[in-house]
């Protein structure tokens, strides 16, 4: 469920006071940024002299930081999410909010800026991701003579501390941003140059590089307080590539708990969407649930937000909060056991790395593991290659690069930037020490896996199973060892 809902089910009820659906929005979102903490630094020991082993983890190895302690973020962030907000028949949910809002504080007096300021302080006192894009719109309603009335009140009772995490989202500076200039536009009181250095310092303040963790924590927060319920179609390259970037691994929904490490579930979900054949990829996915061991082995099974994520990927229609479950089910499918697991030298399907607040992360053995049984069962068929990118060493994290076969090749990267967005783009050039996954479909029909990697400096050949029918088994973490123990170039 949405973290919105409790806004949009009472707005479209007719119902004029905004107060107890918002009330409901940021319990709702508290209870969830209570229990969950993110951070936007991955790094792990690095390993200058080795190659890559197929046990190593290439986590995202992200420190937690509790979401209601975070206060400051990164350098400035993009003025606002317009092009992608949830459209309803009255507007964005924020606006109707602030439809209401502004409603409830208008009388034949006129608008109470006072009150609609503090009002607007106690949500963001609150939380401010939830608040944020309630915030600007409100600001974007007002009149030019209210403005400055409603910033100078909304100034005075939020706690700097608030104003910095409002900061931190990209609706929450644009408001500041507003807040700010109005209040210095025109004949300005004493008051109103004091209020406008406290929200400007609070904007300075969030765009510090030091606070890059926390301003990315909380821009993905919003990310999803605005986007997370929209329905993205599937058989759109651009909705598909637009689902991604608003679905980083970064959530605030309160069904998932590997946000800070589940780069590689993210990754293979991404690789899935770009590859764009939804409903195989969708049934390769509950083939590989329904498989005996995996249900016996899988602690604990399926939740039933994982399963109608799954459901809404066979229909089409997906929405980022789908997306977030799926990438936690994804990494929890390649982290269960398997019985040729047994015997293994240095067999490892996820690692604990420093800095990680002991979550584990997917290693190379747990994704070509469930990568090659995922292709097995028909997934990753409608792409030229799909090449999962681990990057090892003091950046560890998984991102994947799909060529289709017909067109360019686009990398999703799970992680969100300083927007709160995942991205999707240009293959970015593959540096430092790493370990790569490749299956690449040929005009056969027949599939081959490939390894290749970096590490100290120097390239390890390439090792390739060579074309294979894609529906037989084929041993993906036995190569891995192969690879690695190769003399480098």
């Amino acid at each position: 469920m949405g973290l919105l809902d409790g806004i949009k089910q009472r707005i479209s009820n007719g119902i004029s006071s905004a107060k107890e659906a918002v009330t409901e929005t940021v319990q709702k979102v508290e209870t969830k940024a209570v229990e969950l903490g993110h951070a936007a630094q991955s790094g792990f020991d690095p390993r200058p002299s080795a190659p890559p082993p197929p046990a190593a983890p290439a986590v995202s190895n992200n420190a937690t930081v509790p979401a209601r302690s975070v206060v400051a973020g990164s350098a400035s962030v993009r003025a606002a999410l317009d092009a992608s907000l949830v459209k309803g028949a009255g507007g964005t949910e924020a606006e109707q909010a602030a439809e209401a809002l502004k409603k409830k504080h208008t009388s034949w007096k006129g608008l109470d800026e006072e009150a609609l300021g503090k009002e607007l302080a106690d949500m963001t006192a609150k939380n401010p991701a939830a608040a944020a894009a309630t915030v600007r719109a409100v600001m974007g309603k007002l009149d030019d003579g209210d403005k400055d009335d409603v910033a100078q009140a909304f100034a005075h009772a939020t706690p700097k501390e608030k104003l910095r995490e409002l900061a931190m989202t990209p609706d929450g500076q644009a408001a500041l941003k507003t807040m700010s200039k109005e209040l210095r536009a025109g004949w300005d009181t004493d008051d109103e140059k004091a209020m406008s250095f406290k929200l400007d310092t609070a904007i300075g303040e969030a765009n510090a590089t030091e606070n890059h963790s926390a301003q990315v924590q909380t821009a993905a927060a919003a990310t999803y307080e605005v986007n997370g319920n929209k329905s993205f179609d599937l058989s759109d390259p651009a909705q598909r590539k637009a689902l991604i970037e608003n679905s980083p691994q970064l959530d605030n929904l309160d069904g998932t708990g590997t946000d800070p490490t589940r780069c590689g579930g993210a990754s293979m979900l991404n690789g899935i969407l770009l590859d764009g054949n939804f409903a195989g990829n969708a049934k390769a996915i509950q083939t590989v649930l329904d498989k005996k061991e995996m249900k016996e082995n899988m602690k604990p099974p399926p939740s039933a937000e994982e399963q109608a994520a799954l459901a809404a990927m066979q229909s089409g229609k997906m929405t980022p909060t789908n997306a977030a479950h799926l990438q936690e089910l994804m990494f929890r499918m390649a982290a269960t056991p398997r019985a040729t697991d047994e015997g293994r030298d240095q067999f490892q399907r996820t690692a604990i790395t420093p800095n990680t607040g002991g979550k584990p992360g997917l290693t190379p053995n747990g994704m070509a593991s469930l990568i090659q049984e995922l292709r097995e069962h028909g997934g990753y068929e409608n792409s030229k290659s799909v090449e999962f990118r681990g990057a090892l060493g003091g950046n560890n994290h998984w991102t994947v690069v799909v060529t289709p076969k017909n067109g360019e090749p686009l990398e999703a990267n799970s992680f969100p930037d300083k927007n709160g967005r995942g991205a999707v783009g240009a293959p970015a050039t593959a540096t430092g020490n790493r370990v790569d996954l490749k299956v690449v479909n040929s005009d056969d029909g027949k599939v081959s896996y490939e390894v290749n990697g970096t590490a100290g400096g120097k390239r390890y050949p390439t090792v390739s199973s060579g074309p294979r029918p894609p529906g037989a088994y084929y041993d993906f973490p036995q190569q891995l060892w192969d690879f690695s123990h190769q003399t480098p170039q």
